[in-house]
């Protein structure tokens, strides 16, 4: 079986290849040829005579400015230490918004445990 897997690999990869390279031209990745910038010149100047119907108006307008200066963090911003003033909340901080007061559980008291059970075992001592 395995003499016939690498032609036939061999002979799927030719298939797959020669459609891809006919649309190639051999001058290069795309470039045009001397024919295709003639019909492209003889298309504009095909276009450029065609009549519109009214006067031609176009105007070119150029903008110079200089833009603003534009800071990023300020001066008195650290970033190296502390969290990120309105940054990302901390997962504890997540938990206590999407978790409803009533499913939260309740804090445990082991004072009060403790309490419980020393009282529970002195009644066992006493019988």
């Amino acid at each position: 079986m395995r003499p016939i897997c690498r032609p036939l690999a061999v002979v799927l990869f030719l298939a797959m290849a020669l459609p891809g390279m006919a649309g190639q031209s051999p001058s290069g990745a795309g470039a045009p040829t001397s024919s295709d910038i003639t019909r492209i010149q003889r298309q504009l100047r095909a276009a450029a005579d065609v009549p519109t119907g009214g006067p031609r108006i176009s105007y070119r307008v150029d903008v110079f400015g200089k833009a603003p200066r534009f800071d990023l963090f300020a001066r008195s911003e650290n970033l190296t230490t502390g969290p990120v003033p309105y940054g990302a909340p901390t997962a504890t901080q997540m938990h206590d918004v999407m978790t409803p007061q009533a499913f939260r559980p309740p804090v445990a008291d082991v004072g009060a445990f403790v309490r419980w059970m020393a009282g529970v075992s002195t009644r066992a001592a006493a019988r």
